[in-house]
This record gives C-alpha cells, sequence and structure tokens, in this order.
C-alpha cells in the first residue's frame, strides 16, 4: 500500500508534466539518484564522507607522528575508504572520474602522512596492504555480482536480461573485466560464479607480485618501521617523490 503523504514521486523525463511537487534527487538503498539519471551527487557524497571521516580520526591523532603507520594504514582502510567508495558497485565510472577518486584517495592517505602530493602512493599503499584503487573497484563490482547471483530472485532477474545488451550497465562491467583477466586459471572455469571467483583471486595474485623484487616497495616498508617516527614524513617524499 502507497502512503500518499509520505511516498515522493520523481520525474526522469521531464516531458511529462505533473501538478504535484517535484525533487531534483533522492535516495534510494544508499544510493542518490537524480532526475538527469547521473551519478555526479552519489560521488560528491562520497567525497564528502571520506572527509568528514578524516576529521573525526583527528582526535587519534592520526595526522601527527605519534600514530603508528601501520595503525594509520587500518584507520584508511576501515574508516575512510568505506564511506568515499559507498554504493560504487552501482555507478559506471568514466576515465575522468575514475582518475578523480584515485586521486583524491591518494592525497587523502599522504595528508595522513603529512607529505606532500607531488609524489606516488603505489609502493606506500603496497607497504601498508592498501589495494590499488582500479583493483579495489573491480573487486566491489565483481563481489556485488556474486552476491546477487547467488540470490534467488535477483539471479533470476540476471537470466532474464542476459539477452539486453547496454553500454554502461553492471553486466558488461564485469564481463569485461572476465575478458580482461585472460588467464588458463580463469578459462579451466566453466560457470560464472566460478569465474568471478578466479578473477578476484588473479587480481589478488598480482598485487602480491607487485611486492616482488620491487625496492622502493622494500625501502617504503622499512621506512614505516622506523622507531624515531619524526624522520618518517621526510624520508617518504624521498622515495616516493616524482623524479624528473
Amino acid at each position: 500500500m502507497i502512503q500518499s503523504k509520505k511516498t515522493v514521486l520523481m520525474v526522469f523525463n521531464k516531458d511529462i508534466k505533473r501538478d504535484q511537487l517535484s525533487i531534483e534527487q533522492t535516495k534510494y538503498l544508499g544510493f542518490i539518484l537524480d532526475s538527469k539519471y547521473t551519478d555526479e551527487h552519489h560521488l560528491v557524497k562520497g567525497k564528502q564522507g571520506a572527509f568528514a571521516s578524516l576529521s573525526k580520526l583527528n582526535f587519534l591523532g592520526i595526522n601527527t607522528n605519534y600514530l603508528c603507520p601501520f595503525m594509520k594504514g587500518q584507520l584508511f582502510k576501515i574508516f575512510i575508504r568505506p564511506t568515499l567508495y559507498y554504493g560504487m558497485e552501482n555507478v559506471y565510472l568514466h576515465k575522468y572520474k575514475l582518475n578523480q577518486i584515485k586521486r583524491l584517495d591518494g592525497n587523502i592517505l599522504k595528508k595522513i602522512f603529512m607529505v606532500p602530493t607531488r609524489c606516488r602512493s603505489t609502493s606506500l599503499k603496497l607497504a601498508l596492504n592498501i589495494t590499488p584503487v582500479n583493483e579495489h573497484i573491480a573487486l566491489i563490482k565483481l563481489e556485488f555480482y556474486r552476491r546477487l547471483m547467488k540470490n534467488r530472485y535477483t539471479n533470476l532477474i540476471i537470466e532474464e536480461t542476459k539477452s539486453i545488451t547496454l553500454e554502461k550497465d553492471l553486466k558488461s562491467e564485469i564481463f569485461k573485466l572476465l575478458e580482461y583477466y585472460d588467464d588458463p586459471l580463469l578459462q579451466s572455469q566453466l560457470s560464472l560464479s566460478e569465474r568471478i571467483e578466479a578473477v578476484r583471486y588473479i587480481i589478488k595474485a598480482n598485487i602480491n607480485a607487485e611486492k616482488t623484487c620491487n625496492d622502493e616497495y622494500e625501502n617504503v616498508k622499512e621506512v614505516l618501521h622506523f622507531k624515531n617516527r619524526e624522520e618518517i614524513p621526510t624520508k617518504l617524499f624521498d622515495l616516493i617523490k616524482f623524479k624528473f
């Protein structure tokens, strides 16, 4: 039963004329939809949430040298990233927006470690066991699709819409990921669920492989173990700054 006083109607087609009160955006299951059917409002909320989480962690000294570097990494993973990437499994990210998120993700981490933004964060993330942005988003989407397949109702919807081809839907993104990670292990799997699990395993294995014979990663990890934490920001910047 629809309660007319509480129900908010949203018009996606501006050609439809109604005398009722119209709104520009609404939230459904945590995802913000606007009348133009864009993701901009949701991404903005994610950025604001990430900065709000960072400011709330200031009382723990996350922006100082007193807190253990690895504890800073854990707080980043547990409190900041979930707010930044909340609902990201439903967002189709163009290259420009993806680069914006990568820049924001890296800059927040650099701010926590008090190093200038004009440096790379790749080795720092590896040393802190923080998944790179591209891989993190891929894992989020793969896990979400796998959960949809395990649910009887949503799996029926997936089966019904298999023949419908859209350019920017979740299904097309998942199959692009499956094609991108062309691996013998992946080819040997039969069901879609098994192929998704194989891709998730490959992504994690590739991240661990980046640590092998990586001198910069080893040096950054060594710096993070310094007993004199006052030296860490300077030493880190010397290692990860852009070299021209």
